[in-house]
């Protein structure tokens, strides 16, 4: 992932894939974008949220995708 994911994210994608293989989820991969904040995280506030450029949906629409293409990877 472009950015710092919240270790949520890790684990719904291990959750998409659980007993099929192993998920290793990468943060700072392909450049920096800010911190991927979870829904909980900017209504709850803090540092992260407060800072991040990110729109509040990006890292969901970034985690769908990653487990569509894992989705993809698994299944040929």
């Amino acid at each position: 992932m472009p950015g710092e994911p919240f270790v949520q994210y890790g684990w719904h994608l291990e959750e998409a894939v659980v007993d099929r293989a192993t998920v290793i989820p990468v943060g700072f991969a392909n450049g920096y974008i800010g911190y991927l904040c979870t829904k909980e995280a900017y209504q709850v506030g803090g540092y992260e949220p407060s800072t991040s450029p990110i729109a509040r949906e990006a890292a969901e629409i970034l985690l769908n995708a990653s487990i569509e293409l894992g989705e993809e990877v698994l299944t040929g």
